[in-house]
């Protein structure tokens, strides 16, 4: 029996939308995959969780969603664009339970128009700051990397956490 693909994704109830379209791409292309959803999210109404899991679950799917406490991230530059919940991969391996060994995050607004499983098996690992930091802008990254520094001296265990890609 192929491990389950663990899938990561951060959001805010304005991207549910996006959600439901990268979540129904990735399941018609992974198809007899076994995928669980891991879902960080801030204030989402529990029917549009619900919703989510039903498209989950006629897909043979799990989701897991985790309500994250947002004020460490209360003074965070945001924007109607990059809300509060962008953040949240950033501490993800504080989050996220520690029962499986890799997760693979995925922007709520993309298509899966591949199968994830040769990206699952790949051994290349990046970190999510590194990952993270690449889709932004030359002014967003430097807040987002002096924030980062700021958490990072409070934290005992290092944030970084690998993806794979290929």
């Amino acid at each position: 029996m192929m491990t389950p693909i663990h899938i990561l994704v951060t959001l805010d109830e304005n991207y549910l939308p996006p959600l439901r379209v990268m979540l129904t791409s990735l399941f018609v292309n992974n198809p007899g995959e076994k995928i669980e959803v891991w879902m960080l999210y801030r204030s989402i109404p529990g029917i549009e969780i619900n919703n989510l899991r039903e498209l989950c679950e006629n897909y043979n799917a799990v989701l897991h969603p985790l309500r994250a406490d947002g004020s460490m991230w209360g003074s965070a530059p945001t924007s109607s664009r990059y809300p509060q919940e962008m953040y949240y991969r950033l501490l993800a391996p504080h989050l996220l339970p520690g029962t499986f060994d890799r997760v693979l995050y995925l922007d709520p607004d993309i298509l899966v128009i591949n199968p994830l499983r040769p990206l699952w098996r790949s051994n290349t690992i990046i970190s999510i700051p590194a990952f993270c930091l690449l889709t932004l802008s030359r002014g967003e990254k430097k807040l987002i990397r002096r924030r980062c520094s700021n958490i990072r001296k409070n934290i005992k265990k290092s944030y970084y956490f690998p993806i794979r890609i290929s």
